[in-house]
């Protein structure tokens, strides 16, 4: 009769990535608190530039004064929760528990960062014309719509990098 293998055996690998996940996520979120200088100033005011950038190219005249993104199709303030830290704080976790080498993972904090900052630029600015074109709808958009799409497409970046690493794994490229 073979022996049944033991619940670490079975499970020990999924749970070392939960845990690595709950204490990478926990730690992220306590250097977010920690930095808020930087991250209630700062970086909206980054954003809040970059995002006027990009109206300004598309014809909207956008110009950024400290947090606030004033255009000819309307205004809004950013603020800590719209510069995409908190995603970018879940998916860095998810990243860091993924079993593979760190030089992978650095791949996949660059690219995930990229990619759910423009998913943010899109967010901003988009909420930019529903707030013109449909005001009634700009908090619901905004506070559900935006923010669920946020976490989902955050989820997906993952999920798309980990399945692409999990495929591409060369001999010999041990998990660290």
């Amino acid at each position: 009769m073979p022996d049944k293998p033991g619940i670490w055996q079975r499970y020990g690998p999924t749970i070392e990535a939960l845990l690595v996940f709950v204490v990478s996520a926990a730690v992220l979120i306590q250097i977010l608190i920690w930095s808020r200088p930087f991250t209630d100033t700062i970086l909206p005011q980054w954003v809040a530039a970059y995002s006027a950038w990009v109206l300004a190219l598309l014809g909207a005249e956008g110009q950024a004064r400290g947090i606030i993104i004033t255009s000819t199709i309307g205004s809004v303030a950013i603020i800590r929760e719209c510069t995409g830290v908190y995603p970018m704080a879940l998916y860095l976790a998810a990243v860091f528990a993924y079993r593979c080498t760190w030089r992978r993972k650095l791949v996949g904090v660059v690219g995930g960062i990229a990619v759910i900052q423009l998913l943010n630029l899109i967010r901003i600015l988009s909420l930019i014309y529903i707030q013109k074109l449909y005001p009634a709808s700009f908090e619901y958009m905004h506070l559900v719509v935006w923010q669920s799409l946020m976490m989902f497409l955050t989820a997906l970046i993952w999920l798309v990098w980990s399945t692409a690493f999990s495929r591409s794994r060369p001999r010999g490229d041990h998990p660290g």
